[in-house]
Parts: C-alpha cells; sequence; structure tokens
C-alpha cells in the first residue's frame, strides 16, 4: 500500500472499490489473527480480533449500502506484511506470532489505511471524494486507539515474560563476544532446565515419549552450553506454570523456545560488531532447528 499509489484514486466510485476491498481483506486478516491467537491460547487477543473483523464487515456493509455494490476484478492484498514487526522475515509462520506481533502488524496496516484516506482527502480537488475520504479516515481511527492501547498491554505483558526468562538484556549491554558468551550461556543453562522440567512433567502424565523427546532437548542444550566458554551457573527453569496436558506443555516450551531464537536474531540483525554478528548467526541454526522440532511435535499432539 505505497502511498504513491494513492494519487491513483480520483473519483468516488474508485475510492469506494478501494474501501470495500480494504474492508473486506482486513476483515479476513483479522479472523486470521483471531484463529492463530486462539491456537496460541491467547484467548483476550483473539476476542480482539474477532472484534475487529465483526467491524469491519458492518464498514463493508455499510460502504455497500451507500450504493450499488462495486465488484473489483483486483484480487491484489492490500495488507503488508512489514518484516521489521516479524521473526526472520516470515510473517505468515502461525507458530512465531506472539500478540505483540499480530497487533503492531495489525496496527500498522490500519495506520496505512488512515493514511491512504487522509492522504486522498488532503490532495483531491473534488469535494465529494474529500468528504468521503474523510468519513472512511475517521472509522479508522476507533481500530487505531483500541489497537495502540492493546499493544500497550501486549508489551507489558511480553516485559514480563521475558523477566521470567532470567537471561534476557538490553542488547546495549553486548559489547563483545564475551558478553554474549555470557548470555547465550545462561540461556543455553535455562533452556536445558526448562526441556528438563517439562520431561519429568510429561512424565509424571504418562506421556513417555514427549518425555523422551524433550530429554534429547535438553541434552543438546547442555552440549551446546559446555561449548561456550562461560562459567556453569545453578540452572533456573522457564516457569511453565500450571501446565497439565501435552500440548499445553509443548505450547508453553514452543513460546520459551520463540524467544530464545527471537532474541538471537535481533542481536544479529541490530549488532555493529562482526564478532557478535558472527557468534550470533552461528547459534540462530540450532535455536531454528530446536523451534521447528517442537513445532512439529505439537502439530501431531494437535492432529492426534
Amino acid at each position: 500500500m505505497k502511498l504513491d499509489k494513492m494519487l491513483d484514486i480520483t473519483t468516488d466510485h474508485e475510492l469506494v472499490e478501494m474501501a470495500q476491498r480494504l474492508e473486506k481483506q482486513a476483515a479476513n486478516n483479522y479472523d486470521r489473527l483471531a484463529a492463530e491467537m486462539k491456537r496460541h491460547q491467547n484467548i483476550e487477543t483473539a476476542e480482539l480480533f474477532t472484534k475487529l473483523a465483526e467491524e469491519e464487515r458492518l464498514h463493508e456493509k455499510a460502504i455497500t449500502a451507500m450504493g450499488e455494490k462495486i465488484v473489483s476484478s483486483s484480487t491484489k492484498q492490500l495488507w503488508e506484511f512489514p518484516t521489521e514487526m516479524t521473526l526472520h522475515g516470515d510473517a505468515g509462520d502461525p507458530f512465531l506470532l506472539t500478540p505483540y506481533n499480530a497487533i503492531c502488524f495489525a496496527l500498522f496496516n490500519e495506520s496505512k489505511t488512515f493514511d491512504l484516506f487522509t492522504h486522498i482527502a488532503a490532495m483531491t480537488s473534488d469535494e465529494k471524494l474529500r468528504l468521503l475520504a474523510e468519513k472512511f479516515a475517521k472509522e479508522e481511527l476507533s481500530h487505531i486507539a483500541a489497537l495502540r492501547l492493546a499493544r500497550l498491554d501486549a508489551n507489558r505483558n511480553l516485559r514480563e515474560v521475558r523477566a521470567e526468562l532470567g537471561w534476557w538484556e538490553d542488547i546495549s549491554t553486548i559489547k563483545s563476544d564475551d558478553d554474549l558468551e555470557t548470555i547465550l550461556g545462561r540461556m543455553e543453562n535455562s533452556t536445558m532446565a526448562t526441556y528438563e522440567d517439562a520431561a519429568k512433567r510429561l512424565m509424571l502424565i504418562n506421556d513417555a515419549e514427549n518425555s523422551r523427546f524433550f530429554n534429547t532437548l535438553a541434552m543438546g542444550a547442555k552440549e551446546s552450553l559446555q561449548a561456550l566458554n562461560v562459567s556453569q551457573q545453578a540452572p533456573t527453569a522457564y516457569s511453565l506454570k500450571s501446565e497439565e496436558t501435552p500440548a499445553a506443555i509443548l505450547l508453553a516450551c514452543l513460546k520459551y523456545t520463540d524467544q530464545t531464537l527471537d532474541y538471537v536474531i535481533y542481536i544479529a540483525e541490530k549488532t555493529t560488531s562482526d564478532g557478535i554478528y558472527a557468534k550470533a548467526s552461528s547459534m540462530i541454526e540450532r535455536f531454528t532447528n530446536r523451534l521447528t522440532s517442537i513445532r512439529e511435535r505439537l502439530a501431531i499432539q494437535f492432529a492426534g
């Protein structure tokens, strides 16, 4: 949805067609986001997206009621997938979609839609087109306000989760390879303990297969830890809280592993140090493999 394309809208007919497409695609994308949030048991965020999808469909009906139904021959996706809001450039991967990232993704596109209508209103010399664009822009503001409030809550929750991890540090504190290795050491220590805790919990509910799976992952984390040039500390497991089913335990470990990958990718993307970049990049494949294996295991669990 590039701003230089906005000036192509020169009639109210074209604007209504564009608005219909935007509302329809927004509703479909909110449905998709709601479904993925439900999959991750993020019910509150899922309910927000469901509500927004319903409102988008009401907007679409209202636009249609303004005149004859306009059938667009275009199927171009107007919502963009901004890479800065996603993990390693794959916004379509539902297993990597946290509530915060999902809300940022939606807010990014709602803001772009608002920009579209306000720019048309500002640039057109057609009074009817200006009033129509202003009306559509005002309708987008309520969604932007709701998403901004939700983003604050999601960011607060994300910060609380990171505080529980025990190894999260602001990237500004990482000045050298040794600093990074220290954080990676704490991370792998916590990862090993978390997978071991998952294995024990699964054994207690008689899920020997998934218990063996996490014991294998724990051994891999231990080997990774031993390869790092850091002093080993008493491991602290990420809290799995009260998860009591195999699916819930797998999902909690998936979210935890997602955080480890997210953090190392963030370091690799933001650092200006070649040494830190090389070290972080070497760990990305390892963490990605863990995430993929848990994701596959979880998919089997859901399929069963």
